[in-house]
Parts: structure tokens; C-alpha cells; sequence
């Protein structure tokens, strides 16, 4: 009775992953006039609610998660991240701040795009043998081990060159978080190797597939998200440690089926509690996002598109000098040479436009499709991986995922996972 309690309540949730959502998106206005008191002084944009741009935003916002109802939990809850942590600010701050409705259209084609991408690719005969046999023969606990012993080395050996890195004053790095970024600076492999936490170490150290390793790989991943964060500062790969973790927690918990929605809710809620804390955090990983967002597609609508300008993709058509951050630093902030990011999207479009929103969302969604298909290894750590990018994608352009966060090695690992099959169960019902 319980199995079948549990499935029916998670292939029912259409209605409850609405009104969740449309709670989160209602919460999420009511509580930005508070943040703004917070750390509004360093943005030149005041406040005044749009009731047409609400209605519209919860419009499509109902209508985005009836176009992203999969069978497929993992997917399901990829998406709800996507749309909570991409369309949602945009919706949210467009009301605020009376912005034009039509700058809602973009996440809104991006999260379409995406959903479109992956009922397509998966009737695709490759990701169906991907989600079936495979093409591997390396287990996911075998490749744990081998990617855990290096990277255990690597950390033991960076706390034994820098020991007083080893504290837990973290309330104190915290507070003077800007102050050591000015000072220190990841470059070369260590740039690189902090990228990877988010995407290659903290998803597949925290998901149980080596039983050996049940304790010592969380813990290592801990080790390692806290280096990170007293020698760099670097508050987003330690925020990413605990909300993997938690992801981890609440994995086979009759609560799993809402998470996302849940998880947003709660940390609106408790910044009522703890404003001090918890404004600046959902400032920066939310409302500064779709503020962002919104100078990103109002700037590059009326000027020439930047065609990865700067990087080793760059076309040779755009010559403004400058990094799409400073650019909108200079044109929407005091330009004081802050790099002012936004994301997958807002970076996608200041390349190519909506053209590049609607192609690059069918790749995203092709990653989506083969993040899924590990679940035939280990649905925990598909799980993880597809709640750990989806995040990522709020806060790194798509092209910086593929080699500084680790994304190109996930993509080697869905071809040499060796696939199995799983005895019927609630977890499989809830999961497939």
C-alpha cells in the first residue's frame, strides 16, 4: 500500500507542482521589496509592481510546466530547476521593476526549446540504447574509486602546503569574501579544478555507488568544497556542497516528488528569519539574475551581437573590447569594472541572439537526455548530476561548463557506464 500511495502521488502532480510553483513565484515578489532594502543601493532601478507583467509572468509560467510534465522525475525536476532558477527571476524582477512582458518571451522560447529537444532525442535509437544497454563496460563504482584516490591526494596535499586553510571560520570568509577574491585568483589547472566540484566531484562522491567509499567520499567532497572556499571565496561551490548533499537526503524520501519547489520555498521563507544572511545569497543566485537578464536583452536587442568576441570561439565580427559583463557593468551600473554575469541564457543571447537561445536549448536539452540515461547506472547519480547542471546553468554560460565545470567529462562517463537492470520498486516507479 505504501508503494502504490507513493507513485500515485507523484503521477498525479501536475496540479500540486502548479500550485507549488505559483506559491514560489508569488513568494518570490512579495519578498523582493525586502531585499532590495537590503542591497538595492547598488543597482540605479527602483521598484514598481506591474500587475500585467505578473499576470503574464504566471501565465506562462503555468504554461511552461504543463509543457515540461515528463513521466521521468530526473527530467522533471530538470526542468522545474530550469524554470525556477531561469524564467522565474525574469518573470519575477520584470514585474517589479514594470519592465516590458516581451522580456519574459525569451526564457520562455529557451525552456520550450529544451522540452522540445527532449522528446525529441528521446526516441533517438542512440539514446535509447544509452538508457537501455549502453556502450561501457566500467562500473559507476569503479570509476568513483578511481577519480576519488587522485582527488583525495590532490586535497591532502593543499591542505598540507596551506594548513590554516583547515578552520571552520566560515561566518568570518564569508564576510570578507570580496576581499580575499581581490587577493587571490584561481588560474591554470586549479582554475580549472575548482570548476569541476559543482558538475564532477560533489554528484559523484555524494551518490552511493562504492559502499567502501560510503564515508570518505562525502567527506572528501567537503574537504575539498571548504578549501575552496577559504583560499578563493568562492561561495558558490560551497553552497553547491550542501545543496547536492541535501539533494542526496531527500533522495527515495516520500517529499522528493516537489523538491525543487520546496527547496526555492524554503530559503524565500527563511530569509525572513535571517535577512542578514539570506537576502544577499538569493540576491545574487536569483533576483540579480533576472535583473541581469533583462539589461542582457534590452542591450543586445538594439546592438550588434558580440559572436563569442574574446573567446577561443570568436568569429571575428564583434570588436567591443569587452566581456559581455563589463559591457553591461558600463552601460547599467556605475562602472566600476564588475563583471555583471547572468547565466546560460543572457550569455547565449548576447552571441546569437534569439537564433543561439533556440539552438543552443535543443543542446541543452540533448545533456538533459543523456544526464537522464545514467540513471540505468545509477539513478542517484543521474539524479544528482541533472540537479547539480540544471543549477549550473543560472549562474555559467554553456560553453564554460565543458571544460572549466567538468561538463565534457559527465558526457564521457554516459558512454563507459556500464548499464544494469533494476528489480521493480518505488524508487524505479518514481525515477523512470
Amino acid at each position: 500500500m505504501k508503494k502504490s500511495s507513493s507513485i500515485k502521488c507523484d503521477r498525479g502532480g501536475l496540479k500540486t507542482r502548479i500550485g507549488l510553483s505559483l506559491i514560489v513565484f508569488f513568494v518570490a515578489n512579495l519578498i523582493y521589496p525586502d531585499v532590495f532594502e537590503t542591497v538595492g543601493y547598488m543597482y540605479e532601478v527602483s521598484l514598481g509592481m506591474s500587475y500585467v507583467t505578473l499576470s503574464i509572468g504566471a501565465f506562462f509560467l503555468i504554461t511552461l510546466l504543463v509543457a515540461t510534465q515528463f513521466k521521468s522525475l530526473i527530467l522533471r525536476h530538470g526542468f522545474d530547476i530550469a524554470i525556477l532558477g531561469i524564467y522565474l527571476p525574469v518573470a519575477v524582477v520584470a514585474a517589479q521593476i514594470s519592465a516590458a512582458p516581451y522580456f519574459l518571451v525569451y526564457p520562455v522560447v529557451s525552456i520550450l526549446s529544451m522540452a522540445i529537444s527532449v522528446r525529441l532525442f528521446e526516441r533517438l535509437r542512440f539514446i535509447k540504447q544509452l538508457n537501455s544497454s549502453g556502450f561501457g563496460n566500467t562500473s559507476l563504482s569503479r570509476l568513483q574509486s578511481y577519480i576519488f584516490v587522485p582527488y583525495a591526494i590532490i586535497i591532502i596535499l593543499l591542505f598540507s602546503l596551506n594548513p590554516s586553510t583547515l578552520n571552520f571560520n566560515i561566518l568570518d570568509t564569508y564576510i570578507k569574501a570580496y576581499d580575499i577574491r581581490g587577493e587571490t585568483s584561481g588560474e591554470g589547472l586549479i582554475g580549472y579544478f575548482v570548476g569541476w566540484f559543482i558538475l564532477l566531484f560533489f554528484p559523484l562522491f555524494l551518490c552511493k555507488a562504492n559502499k567502501k567509499l560510503a564515508f570518505l567520499a562525502p567527506f572528501f567532497a567537503f574537504l575539498g568544497a571548504l578549501y575552496v572556499f577559504q583560499v578563493f571565496a568562492v561561495k558558490v561551490i560551497f553552497l553547491n556542497f550542501f545543496l547536492i548533499a541535501f539533494s542526496a537526503y531527500v533522495y527515495r524520501r516520500p517529499y522528493l516528488s516537489h523538491f525543487p519547489q520546496l527547496l526555492f520555498l524554503f530559503l524565500f521563507l527563511l530569509s525572513g528569519f535571517l535577512g542578514w544572511i539570506i537576502h544577499p545569497l538569493i540576491d545574487r543566485f536569483f533576483y540579480l539574475v533576472g535583473l541581469n537578464s533583462i539589461y542582457y536583452f534590452d542591450f543586445f536587442f538594439t546592438n550588434p551581437l558580440r559572436y563569442f568576441e574574446g573567446t577561443k570561439l570568436d568569429l571575428g565580427f564583434s570588436s567591443y573590447g569587452l566581456d559581455a559583463g563589463y559591457l553591461i557593468d558600463k552601460v547599467y551600473y556605475q562602472g566600476l569594472g564588475t563583471n555583471q554575469s547572468a547565466g546560460f541564457l543572457p550569455s547565449i543571447y548576447s552571441d546569437f541572439g534569439i537564433f543561439g537561445i533556440i539552438v543552443f536549448s535543443f543542446i541543452v536539452g540533448l545533456l538533459f537526455s543523456l544526464v537522464k540515461s545514467i540513471q540505468a547506472s545509477s539513478r542517484m547519480y543521474s539524479y544528482l548530476l541533472i540537479v547539480a547542471f540544471a543549477f549550473s546553468l543560472m549562474n555559467h554560460p554553456l560553453n564554460m561548463l565543458f571544460l572549466s565545470n567538468g561538463l565534457i567529462f559527465i558526457l564521457f562517463f554516459v558512454l563507459i557506464l556500464r548499464r544494469k537492470s533494476f528489480n521493480s520498486s518505488v524508487d524505479s516507479s518514481l525515477l523512470n
